[in-house]
């Protein structure tokens, strides 16, 4: 064999093992959440994190969920490992711990709330659009603020 092919002979094992490592997934990522503005330590804080519009706007299945109860004020929460995407997060303080929010006559609540990018909607919660935060690799911090 020629001499001027060895190099390039020596390069295809560099190369396929290259273009194996790009079929792999991507790494995975960690969200947390850091929420403030709680109602003293009463009640258990409830957390979804949705990566889809129709599942955070319709009341869908959340990708990860978790139910904390509170011991001081505020709080911090992690979801991972989370695929690389756009994530949307709700939390509400579930004070009388029923499992649900609680509303007024009006469908407002009575419950302390919030949403990632401290996003409201008018008459409504926020589009996903609006709550949606990147998630990649490494940690992701997500401040979430609750409205009384």
């Amino acid at each position: 064999m020629p001499s001027a092919f060895r190099p390039a002979l020596h390069l295809a094992p560099i190369l396929a093992g290259g273009c194996l490592l790009a079929a792999l997934p991507a790494q995975a990522g960690e969200m947390t959440i850091q929420v403030s503005n709680t109602y003293e330590t009463e009640g258990d804080l409830r957390a979804a994190v949705y990566d889809n519009a129709e599942a955070f706007e319709d009341g869908g299945t959340p990708v990860a969920a978790l139910v904390l109860r509170l011991s001081q004020p505020g709080a911090q929460v992690s979801f991972g490992p989370l695929p690389p995407g756009r994530y949307a997060v709700r939390v509400f303080q579930d004070i009388n711990r029923n499992g649900e929010i609680d509303r007024n006559m009006l469908g407002m609540p009575r419950e302390p709330f919030g949403f990632s990018n401290d996003a409201m909607g008018s008459m409504g919660p926020p589009s996903f659009d609006q709550a949606a935060v990147m998630v990649e690799d490494g940690t992701t911090d997500v401040p979430v603020k609750l409205h009384r």
